[in-house]
């Protein structure tokens, strides 16, 4: 019984870790910044490049800045 516990706990504790990190605004990992930049290079055809990209936890979210080589011919406006 005590070692069912101990697993709990240690779950517990992993679960409660993550919930803090990700409200304290830690980075995106590695593998979520990859998906962002798939996501913003498939968004539009006018998108030649992804030159930088950051993401940062809001909560359960991510908060995310992209900043994308265009066409020519596509407004900013």
């Amino acid at each position: 019984m005590d070692q069912d516990v101990n697993s709990f706990l240690s779950v517990a504790d992993n679960s409660a870790n993550s919930h803090i990190q990700n409200l304290t605004g830690t980075s995106a990992s590695h593998a979520q910044l990859q998906q962002i930049i798939y996501m913003a290079q498939r968004f539009s055809d006018h998108i030649l490049k992804v030159m930088a990209v950051s993401g940062y936890h809001a909560g359960d979210n991510i908060l995310v800045e992209v900043d994308v080589g265009k066409t020519v011919s596509l407004s900013v406006l």
